[in-house]
C-alpha cells in the first residue's frame, strides 16, 4: 500500500528554504517530513484500536516510520510482524481451502485508508511547521 502526498505550495516550501546550503535544506525538509509521518502513523494507531474489539498486539506495535536516506522522503507502514495489515484494512472474500474447509472473511475497517484520507491537509501543514520550526532553530 503506497501513499504519496504531494506538496501543493511547493514555492512557499522552496521560498522558506531558499536561502540555506543543500545541506540544511534537507535537514529542513526532513524535519517536516518526519512530523508529516507521525500524524498518518499516530491516526493510523488510534483508528485500529477504535474499531476493533480485541487487543491487536502485534498489528498495534508494528507501525513504523522511515525517512528516506537518499532521496527526500518519508515512508509510514508496518514491519513484519503487520504483515496482515492489508486484510484487515482492505477486508477479504470468503475463502475456502481445497477440501472444503471455510476459512471464512474479514470485513475491512479501513483503519489507514481513513487516516490518511482524513489527516491530508494536516500532514502538510506539519511539514510547512516542521520547516519553520527548523529555521527558527537555526537562526537563534
Amino acid at each position: 500500500m503506497d501513499v504519496e502526498v504531494r506538496l501543493i505550495d511547493f514555492d512557499r516550501v522552496m521560498n522558506l528554504i531558499h536561502s540555506f546550503e543543500n545541506v540544511d535544506k534537507d535537514k529542513a525538509i526532513r524535519t517536516g517530513l518526519k512530523d508529516a509521518g507521525n500524524v498518518f502513523l499516530n491516526a493510523g494507531k488510534e483508528n485500529l484500536s477504535q474499531r476493533t474489539k480485541i487487543k491487536t498486539g502485534n498489528l498495534a506495535s508494528s507501525f513504523r516510520l522511515k525517512l528516506k536516506r537518499e532521496k527526500l522522503g518519508v515512508l509510514v507502514g508496518f514491519n513484519s510482524y503487520g504483515s496482515h495489515a492489508h486484510l484487515i484494512d482492505r477486508g477479504t472474500v470468503e475463502r475456502t481451502t481445497n477440501s472444503g474447509a471455510n476459512r471464512g472473511k474479514i470485513i475491512g475497517n479501513r483503519f489507514f485508508d481513513d487516516a490518511i484520507a482524513d489527516n491530508e491537509n494536516t500532514a502538510i501543514n506539519k511539514v510547512y511547521s516542521g520547516i519553520e520550526r527548523y529555521l527558527n532553530n537555526t537562526i537563534k
